[in-house]
């Protein structure tokens, strides 16, 4: 099983944030190392059943992938706090991402979206 290793960096204060230099990248934010699986083979027993639990009550594929991430990566949205800024959790520590954060760490995720959906014909659900 192989998994891809996504790095977020979270800011604190996005106002108080210098440039991106790394020696003061702690300072001021937070970097959370989510562990992935890459594609449909790297996935446990139990992620697949998550996800196919996720399927089955018709969610939109890219809120399947969001609950998917905080499930597989230990990512525990505790609250939103304004907007589109939520506190999350990540192991024992606590910062603020935003949906736009959240968008772009799905996509580590997109070979989700190769799984076709096909409703079953009429004829077969009688």
């Amino acid at each position: 099983m192989q998994n891809t290793v996504m790095t977020i960096f979270v800011i604190h204060n996005p106002l108080s944030f210098p440039n991106p230099n790394a020696s003061v990248l702690s300072q001021y934010g937070s970097i959370f190392d989510l562990s992935l699986p890459k594609s449909w083979a790297d996935l446990s027993d139990p992620q697949l059943l998550f996800f196919f639990r996720q399927l089955a009550t018709d969610k939109p594929m890219t809120e399947i992938q969001t609950l998917c991430l905080c499930q597989w990566a230990n990512v525990l949205v505790r609250c939103r706090l304004y907007g589109s800024v939520y506190l999350v959790q990540h192991d024992k520590q606590q910062a603020t991402l935003t949906l736009r954060q959240f968008v772009c760490a799905i996509t580590a995720l997109d070979f989700l979206k190769s799984f076709l959906h096909t409703p079953l014909p009429t004829h077969l659900c009688h």
